[in-house]
């Protein structure tokens, strides 16, 4: 009994050392490509042109947020049908259970 007790131990030990020696690791991997990967860009932009006049744009401009307008109310279409096969679904399964259910008490 004692023998399998630090068996145990061990194994939870040194599942345990290589949990933390992959947290390790993913936390310097993440650290070093995120600055690679990703590009930190300012949220707010100025801009002058040469007739001394400023441009000033928040988060992005007005083009890419109906672009992305347009996306989303797509995808709400898509995600709308699907709601309603879904709740379709869902009542034809409802309603067979309840069948089901209604003959096996009549049988009882």
């Amino acid at each position: 009994m004692r023998n399998f007790i630090v068996k145990c131990m061990l194994l939870i030990l040194v599942l345990y050392a290589g949990i933390l020696i992959g947290m390790e690791k993913s936390s310097d991997e993440k650290k070093q490509s995120s600055y690679e990967i990703y590009s930190l860009q300012s949220p707010s932009h100025i801009n002058e042109n040469d007739a001394k006049e400023i441009e000033a744009t928040l988060m992005k401009n007005n083009r890419e947020l109906i672009d992305e307008e347009e996306k989303l109310q797509v995808n709400k279409d898509k995600v709308s049908y699907l709601s309603e096969a879904g709740k379709i679904l869902a009542s034809v399964v409802t309603g067979v259970v309840n069948k089901v259910i209604d003959v096996l008490t009549n049988l009882i």
